[in-house]
């Protein structure tokens, strides 16, 4: 129950992973990373799987997206995601490149440094927009995001996906 959207991703034949995935994901070899494979996409990010299969059904040869993966262990992390069809490979899709990236600490640095801005050279303008206490509140959302990113309570997400002319 509530797999049957994976079951795309558990026929793929990964040809290679390297070291790094092995060890962003919490794996020792290929092999455990191939069993584990269903436990790699969180039941709130699975969505974003189906979607990924009907780019790929629509004729997109590449795409890119951020959103949340799991080690193997079941931490929860933010991914930045590169898909693309090897050339040569554009009709076939027999053959695409997957490139991960564990991006984390950048929305953990990005909101940081937004609050910072706020805090600093933005304070004048916010608080001529917003007024103290709309300021007050906005500042206090902000340093809310700032904790339950740095808790892994909150993963966002991005998307972005080309189609051949």
């Amino acid at each position: 129950p509530g797999h049957d959207c994976l079951k795309p991703l558990l026929r793929v034949r990964f040809l290679a992973w390297s070291k790094a995935s092995l060890a962003m994901y919490g794996a020792q070899t290929e092999e455990e990373l191939q069993v584990g494979l269903e436990c790699l996409v969180p039941v709130g990010a699975r969505r974003l799987f189906v979607d990924e299969l009907v780019w790929i059904a629509q004729g997109r040869t590449a795409f890119e997206w951020e959103g949340v993966n799991c080690r193997l262990n079941g931490e929860q992390f933010n991914v930045r995601l590169h898909w693309a069809a090897e050339p040569g490979y554009e009709e076939s899709l027999a053959r695409v490149l997957v490139t991960l990236e564990d991006i984390t600490e950048i929305y953990r640095r990005e909101a940081q440094d937004e609050l910072a801005r706020m805090k600093g050279e933005l304070a004048p303008v916010m608080l001529a927009e917003l007024g103290e206490a709309g300021n007050a509140h906005f500042l206090e959302d902000w340093r809310s995001l700032t904790v339950v990113l740095d808790k892994g309570e909150l993963r966002p997400a991005r998307i972005w996906a080309t189609k051949p002319a």
